[in-house]
């Protein structure tokens, strides 16, 4: 028997090849979060963090609890951030972020890679649980955090940890 067909025959007999599809992998990479994304609206976080603004921006609109909690979360780390939003201009998704005492929003290339790489992974986590994934798989979620934000990112794994696996 041919090796490429011992999957094949296994997936007759059990379920995990539709397991398989539910499950997200991601290694963020900040700098994909400096360029406006064309919208798309079933948009998912490619394992990269391509889309983030336009899963947030589903977000907004869908699940406005789950983005509040972003927020909350991101408050934690960065106290001073008001909230994180996405502007839609011209059909394209950016990020912004409003912070206290300023008059106009910054956008990704005006904050930290750290407070990225945290959005990314508190964004991922709660649209899993609102899509119905299965297991997350993030790689380095440390990376460019502060010990206090890693505390926060923690606490938001234990929080969707209930619904969704984490690995």
């Amino acid at each position: 028997m041919h090796d490429d067909f011992i999957l094949s025959d296994i997936a007759k007999d059990y379920p995990f090849p539709s397991q398989i599809a539910s499950c997200r992998f991601f290694a963020f990479i900040p700098n994909h979060f400096l360029i406006p994304e064309p919208s798309a609206r079933d948009a998912e976080i490619e394992c990269d963090g391509r889309y983030l603004a336009s899963v947030l921006r589903n977000l907004q609109t869908e699940s406005p609890d789950d983005l509040a909690r972003i927020n909350q979360y991101l408050q934690v780390i960065v106290p001073d951030l008001q909230r994180v939003s996405v502007l839609t201009a011209g059909g394209y998704d950016i990020l912004q972020f409003e912070m206290a005492g300023e008059n106009t929003p910054f956008n990704a290339s005006q904050v930290s890679d750290g407070t990225l790489h945290a959005l990314a992974i508190l964004t991922a986590l709660f649209d899993a649980r609102r899509t119905g994934v299965a297991l997350v798989g993030i790689e380095e979620p440390e990376t460019g955090l502060h010990p206090a934000a890693i505390r926060a990112i923690r606490d938001a794994m234990v929080e969707i940890g209930r619904d969704v696996q984490i690995v």
